[in-house]
């Protein structure tokens, strides 16, 4: 078995889970939702353990990137509800005898 040198040497390239985590400035648990949802940074695994390369993490970081001022603000959270009072009505069109015919 190799020595924690050795793992340690080998895994240099990589974050744990909590240390992503920690880098991010997330939960452990937001990671593994991100991930479920196909939306997170890669991993690997190892074992049942998750490793997060720190150079696929910068890039999926960088990729994420957007300019606000490109796109249409995002709205969040639910619909709002139009009161019943307020809601376009459809006019009637008057009918043809009263039309005038030029």
């Amino acid at each position: 078995m190799p020595s924690d040198d050795g793992v340690r040497e080998l895994l240099a390239g990589f974050y744990s889970h909590d240390e992503a985590a920690r880098a991010l400035n997330k939960h452990k648990r937001t990671l593994d939702r991100w991930g479920d949802q196909g939306i997170g940074p890669p991993v690997t695994y190892i074992g049942r353990s998750k490793f997060y390369n720190v150079q696929s993490l910068k890039r999926w970081i960088a990729g994420r990137e957007h300019d606000p001022a490109a796109s249409e603000p995002v709205r969040r959270g639910r619909p709002r509800k139009v009161p019943a009072n307020t809601r376009l009505t459809r006019t009637a069109t008057p009918p043809l005898a009263s039309r005038s015919r030029e």
